[in-house]
């Protein structure tokens, strides 16, 4: 019986047997025999024994030994244990050629095949009788070998790369091997040749630079200079002693230092990494939970009335024991994010005193992207603090949230390298315990782990455990006997090295181990001693853990009475994880999801990840379902929209499998929620085609085509007829099942609402508007009613039907007066300030946007704040109140930097807008602005940000740049007709007035006609949207002016400034009316009388609104330092110009009179 079995039987792990490991078989054919001669037991006996001395002298097992029609074969298997796998391939191919050796000496002839792979080993059979079983393709693979090996020995490709370090190979053409449709790759062993591998592979880098590169970072952020530094390097490279040297040096100089760490298995679970954050900033101790750190908490709170009404989202990152209240309730999605946000903010600031501190995350690479947002907007917004992140290389396949941190603009990045020679020896020294370690031995660990500091730690210790190497005094010297270190085969990946640690444990140990990397990174005693699959050994636990430690395979993460250990290395677990079998990965994970649920009770709210995880893993269909759904809903509450797609997906995949665990109802509400995951990354169109699947799987018929829409909107509509004539027949009516139904519709009408605004999409706006408030007048909802209304409001206006638009908002701001609802009360009063600028009625698009911004701030829901303070800025943009308009600009933007694209197109159109016409063009701004529009391609607000873009060009002399932008614009304008949002109105404007001013400066040139064409257009768009928003009225006669001029129509010219100065007026625009007042001026004679009049108002109201430009423009114009161009200027068609420098060059030679607004 295999030594395997005995000590698995013996020690009561029978069903813990089998397990996958890597495995080399050599399939050995020996000579033919007449088995019926008296000689021909003797001679087998004599071959066998023979090699029954030489495997086991090169640590290899007797698997079989098979006698057919095609003679007798011996498989011998190499990597078992316990054995372990130190070069099980070497081992191989040496033991065969000292068979091949040693059977022809005797002279029999024999044919050899080696492969290697990863095996199943375990038993195979029934209860009554089986056998220790090695399955794989590596064995069929080397029993082709054997066939085809005519008396040599022959090996597959990936025995000769394990064994290169040590062996030479010749390659042979490959071969066609019976059941493989690809040819094979084929080696042979050339005899006795050892590789020698040379004793340097060239220079490595050391840790000298990085030691001073920590010091530089640590004298800085005493002088109050934090920032983000990150670390990089493969597994076990030295990330973690790097972190632990920076926080020494930054504890020796006074600097505070918080510590966390990602996790593998809770790579999905939002905020995982800030829980251990979460104790050391209230000085807590990590079995601290419920109300005992709630208390805590509060007490960190002190004073701050706001951030002890957001108290309870502390409970996404621990069980702090506060329950939800009202406010809590009301957040969702970002403002939740951005309320723990602001806590944590708050804790560190109270925690740190004004200390400078470094906050370090180890294992970045698995961080949830809410841990990474969170760290980010911590460290973008305090004071005196350094963020470390130590990742290994991402992998773009697999989007990681740490990539927000890794890719930090202006981060330090620290790359790590391999370790010298010289570095080795000192590792080696301090890890060994010794003064000095023999050359011999620093020799053969630098060369064979290759600077590696964790592969050389381990081999060093592994080297140590089997007796090769031994202390003498202060010195490690190889041991009596062990022979030339050479010669003894080792892993040669870390991997290996570790499992072949694992093998020399004892049998509980090794078992404790695999059942540890079931539950994660770090394991606590009291769930691993509940899920350890042999009873009879869980009383050794303690001990077995204690030894596991001592042997430096798990760290101690937290002392009694919560005793839990951590993997010292992610490599550690992975190798424990992958050895087990799928069926005992199924039932371990079970056990710990049963376990997770216990803890939990009835709502084991914060362990739904781990549950989803585990229940997963375990194949328990119905309950992985549940809980990924319940995992994707909270991650949604806390902004976490990708862990949120990621599990609903999941959760989507396996309903599909296995339909029968599944429903039209779950599948409604999990495409309801993947429609929110894709919302708030922006994804519009994902975003609604999972609305409409959610819609249509309640068995709503939601139109998609534009025709559908209109009917379906009419319909609606006079449904509204209905609804204010017979109020009592269809009001408030909807009970039980069918309330849930035309609730849950009119959710969903009001998300696709929102994405019709976002989109600049009237019909879809018109239709969501009109759906959704038929179907909260049918619930009586008032936050359904509400939104609908004012919203409704939003879309007659653009019909131009303000009064029936008044009464719909009026009834809209009544709910939201009541103040029952936050959420709606914020969005209701948000749609009534877009309604307002629309319609020129600034002040009360000021008030409602402050009285939005009021709730959005308590809710902390950030963004939609950013874009309500983004939309006051545009209010005092339209009143040519520049400064007030820069300061509302620069509070979104600062808000937005760590938030979406869209918030910063937002914000960033708007300072653009507001700084031309002080004459500021900034460069950075110009190029963020930019790659912001190509991220938001199609949109309102990426319309805008081309006409911007546009002119600033323009103002640049960047001619080619200013026309390519104004053509983007004018193309994406033109495809989104009609518009139903007031945003890209003022890109609309600058676009006009770049194509008006090209048009001056070609003059009669070759492209004159092509430009007034596309002048032309852009008028009549203006001109269209001035219809629908007063705001535009104004701009529209400047532009119409501008252009009659242009075609020689001077008295329609006149008379549509002439009316644009009284629009202005009314609408108390007085940058509008100076710039009005400018062309009209600079289209009269000098000696008008009018001209003066004119460019004086002019000037007034330019000064009045801190226009430079425009001031700067008319005080030339006054006294006779611009002239319209003498000779026309040759501008670049809408191609690739022949030469860019010269269209610019051109540009700056020639000045406009006039350069929009």
């Amino acid at each position: 019986m295999p030594e395997v079995v005995l000590q698995r039987l013996r020690a009561g792990h029978g069903q813990w047997l089998a397990e996958f490991r890597p495995v080399s078989a050599v399939f050995i054919h020996l000579p033919e025999q007449d088995y019926l001669s008296p000689e021909a037991l003797p001679r087998m006996q004599e071959v066998v024994t023979c090699c029954q001395h030489l495997l086991r002298r090169y640590q290899g097992h007797i698997y079989q030994l098979v006698m057919d029609d095609k003679g007798t074969c011996l498989i011998a298997a190499f990597g078992l244990p316990p054995s372990g796998q130190e070069n099980e391939a070497a081992h191989a191919v040496e033991a065969a050629e000292a068979l091949h050796h040693e059977l022809t000496a005797r002279g029999l002839q024999t044919s050899m095949g080696i492969a290697t792979g990863r095996m199943f080993c375990g038993p195979f059979g029934s209860a009554s009788r089986r056998q220790y079983t090695l399955l794989g393709n590596a064995m069929n693979l080397a029993a082709r070998l054997m066939q085809d090996a005519r008396g040599g020995i022959l090996c597959d490709a990936a025995t000769a790369e394990q064994a290169r370090s040590r062996l030479e190979f010749e390659p042979l053409a490959p071969r066609q091997v019976k059941g493989r449709s690809e040819p094979v790759p084929v080696f042979r062993p050339r005899a006795s040749a050892k590789r020698q591998r040379q004793s340097s592979r060239g220079v490595l880098v050391g840790r000298e630079a990085q030691r001073q590169r920590l010091e530089t970072q640590v004298r800085e952020l005493l002088r109050g200079q934090g920032g983000v530094l990150v670390m990089q390097g493969e597994a076990g490279i030295g990330k973690s002693t790097l972190l632990e040297e920076l926080a020494r040096q930054a504890e020796a100089q006074g600097a505070r230092v918080l510590r966390g760490a990602a996790d593998a298995v809770e790579r999905s679970t939002p905020y995982y990494a800030w829980r251990e954050l979460l104790w050391q900033l209230v000085d807590g101790v990590p079995e601290e939970e419920g109300p005992a750190l709630g208390a805590r908490l509060l007490q960190g709170l002190a004073g701050d009335t706001r951030l002890l009404e957001w108290a309870p989202l502390l409970n996404l990152v621990l069980p702090v024991g506060l329950p939800e209240n009202d406010i809590t309730r009301s957040m969702a999605g970002e403002a939740r994010a951005e309320g723990l946000q602001a806590l944590l903010l708050a804790l560190y600031e109270r925690w740190a005193r004004g200390t400078p501190a470094v906050l370090l995350l180890d294992d970045a690479h698995w961080l949830d992207s809410s841990s990474a947002a969170l760290a980010a907007g911590v460290a973008r917004r305090a004071s005196g603090l350094l963020l470390v992140v130590a990742a290994r290389p991402l992998d773009d396949a697999e989007p990681s949230g740490a990539q927000l941190l890794v890719e930090w603009p202006g981060a330090v990045r620290l790359p790590l390298e391999k370790l010298s020679t010289d570095e080795i020896s000192a590792l080696l020294r301090r890890r060994l315990g010794v003064l000095g370690v023999a050359g011999e031995i620093v020799h053969f660990i630098v060369e064979r782990a290759e600077g590696h500091p964790f592969y050389s730690e381990e081999l060093a210790l592994a080297l140590r455990e089997e007796g090769l190497i031994e202390r003498r005094g202060d010195t490690c010297q190889v041991a009596p006997g062990a022979g030339a270190l050479s010669r003894i085969p080792f892993p040669d990946n870390v991997q290996a090295v570790v499992a072949s640690r694992i093998d020399r444990l004892a049998l509980h140990e090794q078992l404790a181990l695999k059942t540890a990397s079931v539950i994660g990174r770090v394991f606590s005693r009291d769930l691993l001693s509940s899920v350890y699959p042999v009873e009879e050994d869980r009383p050794r636990l303690p001990e077995g853990l204690h030894h596991l430690a001592r042997v430096d395979l798990t760290r101690l993460e937290r002392p009694e009475p919560e005793l839990a250990y951590r993997f010292k290395h992610a490599i550690t677990q992975e190798v424990s994880y992958n050895a087990l079998l799928f069926r005992q990965r199924r039932q371990l994970h079970g056990e710990v999801a049963r376990w997770y649920e216990q803890r939990g009770g009835e709502e084991p709210s914060e362990f739904y990840a781990l549950l989803a995880h585990h229940y997963d893993r375990a194949e328990e269909v119905p309950k992985a379902i549940e809980y990924l759904e319940r995992a994707g809903e909270a991650a949604l509450r806390g902004f976490s929209s990708r862990e949120a797609e990621r599990f609903l997906r999941r959760a989507s995949e396996l309903a599909a499998k296995f339909p029968q665990h599944d429903d039209s109802h779950r599948r409604s509400v999990r495409e309801l929620n993947l429609g929110h995951a894709r919302h708030q990354q922006a994804d519009y169109p994902q975003a609604c085609e999972h609305y409409f699947r959610s819609l249509e799987l309640r068995g709503w018929r939601a139109p998609r085509t534009r025709g559908g829409m209109v009917w379906s909107a009419l319909g609606h509509l006079f449904r509204q007829v209905a609804h204010r004539g017979w109020p009592s027949r269809f009001l408030d009516r909807a009970r039980g099942a069918r309330r849930a139904d035309l609730l849950h519709a009119g959710a969903i009408y009001g998300e696709l609402t929102k994405v019709a605004w976002y989109r600049g999409d009237v019909l879809a706006l018109l239709h969501g508007t009109f759906t959704q408030l038929n179907l909260g007048e049918q619930t009586g909802s008032a936050p359904e009613i509400m939104p609908g209304a004012a919203g409704l409001a939003v879309a007659l206006g653009l019909a131009g039907w303000h009064g029936l638009a008044r009464s719909y908002l009026e009834r809209a701001l009544t709910l939201a007066g009541q103040g029952r609802h936050p959420a709606a009360d914020a969005l209701t009063y948000t749609q009534a300030a877009v309604y307002a600028i629309g319609a020129g009625f600034w002040d009360e698009a000021r008030a409602h946007a402050r009285k939005a911004g009021e709730l959005l701030a308590r809710l902390g829901d950030r963004n939609v704040w950013e874009g309500v303070r983004a939309l006051e800025g545009y209010v005092h943009l339209s009143r040519g109140e520049l400064d007030a308009a820069l300061a509302c600009f620069d509070e979104a933007y600062a808000s937005a930097r760590s938030g979406t694209a869209q918030a910063r197109i937002w914000a960033r159109n708007g300072h653009l807008a507001a700084l031309l016409p002080r004459g500021e063009v900034p460069e950075a701004m110009v190029a963020e602005l930019k790659a912001l529009v190509e991220v938001q391609s199609g949109t309102a607000e990426s319309m805008a940000g081309h006409g911007l873009l546009a002119q600033a060009y323009l103002r640049r002399g960047a001619l080619y740049e200013a026309r390519a932008s104004a053509d983007t614009a004018l193309r994406l304008l033109k495809e989104q007709q009609p518009m139903s949002s007031y945003v890209p109105f003022w890109g609309l404007v600058a676009m006009t007035h770049v194509y008006l001013e090209l048009c001056e400066r070609e003059g009669a040139g070759p492209q004159a006609r092509e430009l007034r064409l596309r002048a032309r257009e852009a008028c009549g768009l203006l001109r269209s949207f001035s219809r629908m928003f007063t705001l535009a009225r104004a701009q529209a006669a400047l532009c119409d002016g501008w252009y009659l001029a242009l075609v020689g129509k001077a008295r329609r010219a006149g008379r549509r400034l002439r009316d644009g100065i009284d629009v202005a007026r009314r609408l108390q625009s007085p940058w509008d009316e100076a710039l009005l007042h400018l062309e009209l001026a600079r289209r009269l004679e000098p000696a008008h009388p009018q001209r003066a009049q004119g460019l004086a108002t002019a000037e007034q109201l330019f000064e009045r609104c801190g226009a430079r430009h425009g001031l700067l423009l008319a005080r030339a114009l006054g006294s006779h330092e611009v002239r319209l161009p003498a000779a026309p200027v040759s501008l670049p068609s809408s191609g690739v110009p022949h030469d860019e420098e010269a269209d610019r060059d051109s540009g700056r030679r020639h000045r406009s009179p006039h350069h929009g607004p």
